[in-house]
């Protein structure tokens, strides 16, 4: 959850037709990786999905800290879906050294979700790079199918029991505020949330030269993060936000009124 003083960066990678965002403190905590796209073709058995994500240049103090990887695979009506997936998740330097491999078989539930959990063993330093690679096992995963994937990671084995999978998070529309970033707005400029719930910027214009920008540049800011309709970022607004008011703007267009604003629980 976002903390009052900590000031986050964004940075995003696109491939396969996906976006997403890492967050991580100025001073090097970790906070998550969410990931939202929709394949453009057929996943066969024996073929990998790959996801490169960009690690920020400082290093990041991950050794005896717990990850959990989950997800949710929305097939298009009528298609069918892999029991089981191989997860890989691969940390490299910058040089291509090999620092961490986590393999996981993982079984896909009913609903389309899975997650995984894992101790890690390495920290990883400046400018390394991760990949989340997804494997179908026995059936295609179909094009259009629309995937949400989450990496979370916390101090304690204990707190895994208290993150919301992606799972969850992607059936539970809820507890997300969506707030569309068109070319000149956004839509709508101000939202009302309670403490503790989401507000995903999605991106549903032409011009790709916006940002999603704290009035009070210590709290966030998306950076040039949105290339093509539904790349979006996103921030979880916890208790300590409560009778709040987040002014932010777009560093582009501060100038032509594109601001808005995110008041979080009563009493603002």
């Amino acid at each position: 959850m976002l903390r009052p003083g900590a000031r986050i960066l964004a940075l995003c990678a696109v491939a396969v037709s996906m976006t997403g965002c890492l967050l991580i403190f100025e001073d090097g905590g970790f906070q998550s990786i969410s990931f939202h796209f929709a394949l453009d073709r057929d996943i066969p058995p024996g073929e990998v999905l790959e996801a490169e994500v960009l690690v920020h240049h400082v290093p990041i103090a991950l050794r005896r800290n717990f990850a959990q990887l989950s997800g949710m695979l929305m097939a298009p009506e009528g298609e069918e879906l892999p029991s089981q997936i191989e997860l890989i998740v691969l940390t490299e330097s910058d040089t291509g050294r090999r620092i961490e491999r986590v393999r996981k078989t993982v079984t896909v539930r009913e609903d389309g979700g899975f997650k995984e959990s894992q101790r890690l063993r390495r920290d990883i330093p400046a400018g390394a790079t991760q990949t989340i690679t997804i494997e179908p096992d026995g059936v295609a995963v179909p094009s259009g199918t629309k995937v949400w994937l989450c990496l979370d990671v916390v101090e304690t084995r204990g707190a895994l029991a208290d993150l919301v999978d992606c799972s969850v998070a992607s059936m539970s529309p809820a507890e997300t505020v969506v707030v569309e970033v068109v070319d000149d707005a956004f839509r709508p400029p101000q939202v009302q949330i309670e403490p503790g719930q989401r507000v995903r910027w999605v991106f549903a214009g032409l011009d790709t030269n916006h940002t999603v920008t704290s009035t009070d540049s210590t709290l966030f800011d998306s950076g040039f993060i949105f290339r093509s309709p539904g790349d979006f970022f996103e921030l979880t607004f916890g208790p300590e936000f409560a009778g709040q008011r987040v002014d932010y703007h777009c560093r582009s267009h501060r100038a032509f009124q594109m601001i808005g604003a995110v008041e979080v629980g009563p009493g603002v």
